[in-house]
């Protein structure tokens, strides 16, 4: 409401000539600043007296007090107060920074988070995400500092949801997908599962992704690869089953790394250079999981404290 108006009711309630209306709307004001007063801390509070006297002292400088009736005084220093309070507040939120809040997870440790829009995200061992404690804005924003997680969004099409992951930003509007950027391998790779799923990089013309689509990122030479994945087995890490399609070592060591905490290393130029096709359970024993690995070229291992070398 105008100030000039609700300045004339508040004088009306002080004077106990208000309507039955106007005296409920002048309370139910008074009561809504006493409710964020109640909010406030001693700094906050603090601050916003001395607005309330500078605000005080200035009209007492510019308007004589024995001009002015009492009532009008109060009414005034009141209001300015109100309006001091109102104006502080929102500059206040304006300018505070949304705050994330950081999910880490080790070895063999896999996390199911519920966001504050009631999206649903599945963090893989060895990662790192950021999400704020409530989403504000215009846009829902998320960031994947490493790792790999699945994400199944809620729709909004208002309010897209960004993950931003090494200079990638995902955005949807409710779909799930899942996305791989550990810094131990040289792909980054963004699979969906189920709906539509944008893709820039860097200032890049957006990339939309079906569900069954693969988009792997070489961050060595920078090139993009598209390819057809099982929908199912892009998420079956978060039952316990990771499979591998042609992974070279490099990727073989990190899972074995994340899962069962051993350093996987080789014996030979010659292992660094096959390729690995198979299933590993997550719940298996590292001895039966080693001995998989190891039967698919026909080769050994030996264990040196926490490392393994395969030869």
């Amino acid at each position: 409401m105008e100030t000039n108006k609700f300045k004339e009711r508040l004088e009306r309630y002080l004077k106990g000539q208000s309507s039955q209306k106007d005296k409920s709307l002048v309370e139910a004001w008074y009561k809504s600043y006493q409710d964020k007063e109640k909010q406030l801390d001693k700094r906050d509070a603090d601050h916003i007296g001395h607005e309330m006297r500078e605000k005080i002292n200035a009209s007492i400088v510019q308007t004589p007090v024995f001009r002015l009736p009492v009532l009008r005084i109060a009414a005034s220093f009141l209001i300015a107060g109100g309006i001091a309070l109102l104006i502080w507040g929102i500059t206040r939120h304006t300018k505070v920074q949304t705050e994330f809040l950081t999910i880490k997870t080790g070895t063999n440790d896999i996390k199911q988070l519920t966001l504050a829009d009631s999206s649903v995200v599945w963090i893989n061992s060895a990662s790192v995400l950021q999400v704020p404690a409530l989403f504000q804005g215009k846009l829902r924003e998320v960031k994947l500092l490493k790792g790999e997680a699945f994400f199944n969004v809620k729709h909004d099409s208002t309010h897209p949801f960004i993950v931003r992951v090494k200079g990638f930003n995902v955005q949807v509007m409710g779909t799930s997908f899942n996305i791989k950027a550990y810094g131990e391998l040289k792909a980054i790779d963004i699979a969906v599962a189920t709906g539509k799923v944008g893709v820039t990089h860097t200032g890049d013309k957006m990339q939309f992704l079906l569900p069954g689509n693969l988009l792997s990122y070489n961050s060595t030479n920078g090139r993009f690869s598209h390819s057809s994945i099982d929908v199912d087995k892009i998420q079956s890490w978060k039952s316990g089953l990771t499979y591998l399609n042609q992974a070279d070592f490099n990727e073989v060591a990190l899972i074995v790394k994340n899962i069962f905490g051993l350093t996987l290393k080789t014996g030979s130029s010659k292992v660094n250079n096959y390729r690995f096709t198979l299933t590993i359970q997550h719940n298996s024993s590292p001895e039966q999981m080693l001995k998989v690995i190891s039967q698919i070229h026909n080769t050994q291992f030996r264990k040196e404290g926490n490392s393994v070398i395969l030869y």
